[in-house]
């Protein structure tokens, strides 16, 4: 029974409390790469799909690890600091030792790469550079010498990795590298990226105080009108994606979606501090879902 208990602790913090991200949102990372290929190719691999999945799942588990143990070298998870009041933190919450945590992340890295072996012997050599890029956006958020997320970089960072994922799955259907897959889940890294940075801006005036210059910092006023840019961009790319037949007509009355994410926006800053990431998480959950929908229309 202790260990059970062990595990479900370690499987809240590495989760950040099945917030970061949104737990049911992680299939938004990996789904629009198989949409693209079973469009394209009209075929879906179920196990490379639940073997994707599961390391995937890792190496998020893995990135919040390091994300948790470099913040508290650096100083800024502090007692009382944001993120020590709207989770259960590793350090103030669990009381857990710092080589604890980052033992725990590299080994949960290391998990991950055991799955990317498996692929590579089962699909070629170049699916464990795939796999090394995914570990270096990962570690790199905060990971000594990179930390692109105390540059201002965590919002490029997410995009990035939700359109890499495509590449790699595309070429395990066609054997071969193509930019549309790229090109395909452009939307999708656009409103996932804005999950990362609805966290940041609800931390923002803290990050402020401590010198942490994350994207809401970095824009200041503007911080808030960042989000009608983000939506806007991501229902552009679906129009101009049909324009140029990469989406189908159906994908369209996604649009229709826009009024409420309109509306979340809107009261956003009257959403409760704890329940913001959650709230809008389920927002963009919703939009996203229903554009996956949509385009596997025939």
């Amino acid at each position: 029974m202790k260990i059970i208990y062990k595990i479900r602790d370690y499987v809240d913090i590495a989760s950040k409390g099945f917030k970061v991200p949104p737990i049911y949102l992680f299939f938004d990372y990996i789904i629009p790469g198989f949409i693209y290929d079973y469009i394209k190719f009209h075929k879906f691999i179920l196990l490379y799909f639940l073997i994707l999945s599961i390391s995937i799942m890792f190496l998020m588990a893995s990135t919040n690890l390091f994300d948790d143990y470099f913040d508290f070298q650096k100083n800024i998870d502090i007692d009382g600091s944001p993120t020590t009041l709207y989770r259960r933190h590793p350090f103030y919450y669990y009381k857990k030792d710092k080589h604890e945590l980052l033992l725990l992340a590299i080994i949960t890295i290391l998990i991950y790469f055991a799955f990317f072996i498996f692929l590579t012997i089962e699909y070629g050599l170049i699916i464990i550079i795939f796999g090394l890029g995914g570990a270096l956006l990962g570690y790199g958020y905060t990971g000594k010498p990179i930390g692109y997320k105390y540059r201002g970089l965590g919002l490029m960072g997410a995009f990035i990795s939700t359109i890499f994922i495509p590449l790699m799955v595309n070429y395990i259907y066609s054997n071969s590298i193509s930019i549309w897959p790229l090109i395909f889940s452009i939307p999708y890294g656009i409103l996932i990226s804005a999950t990362l940075y609805v966290s940041d801006y609800r931390d923002r005036n803290f990050d402020s105080k401590i010198n942490l210059r994350t994207l809401p910092v970095i824009l200041g006023k503007y911080s808030y009108a960042f989000f009608h840019f983000l939506f806007a961009i991501f229902y552009t790319s679906i129009i101009i994606l049909v324009v140029f037949k990469i989406y189908n007509e159906y994908s369209l009355i996604s649009l229709i979606t826009l009024p409420f994410n309109h509306i979340m926006i809107k009261n956003l800053n009257n959403f409760c501090l704890k329940d913001m990431e959650f709230i809008f998480g389920n927002f963009i959950f919703l939009s996203l879902t229903f554009l996956s929908i949509l385009l596997v229309m025939l």
